[in-house]
């Protein structure tokens, strides 16, 4: 049997769904104001998600920038440091 990975784009389309179920099920923030920082660390991934008013202050450019950033640490397993800057910005 042989395994392949999924493409990076699967790989982004799993977390956002992920990351939409989560917020809808938690009731994340007050009035869609909520930022969720998925970390997926076994594929080395990093995905930012603003809730709906959120995506008025952390736009799409904002989030490639910041994840642009951070993405030498996050290859390098270096998640604590990654997560402060993603935060810290």
């Amino acid at each position: 049997m042989q395994m392949h990975s999924p493409s990076e784009a699967q790989l982004t389309e799993r977390a956002e769904s992920f990351c939409r179920a989560l917020e809808g099920r938690w009731a994340l923030g007050d009035c869609g104001n909520s930022v969720i920082v998925f970390v997926w660390e076994h594929y080395k991934k990093m995905i930012i998600w603003p809730a709906r008013l959120a995506e008025k202050y952390v736009t799409i450019e904002e989030r490639k920038n910041i994840l642009h950033k951070v993405n030498e640490l996050a290859q390098t397993d270096q998640w604590y440091t990654a997560l402060s800057q993603v935060i810290g910005t």
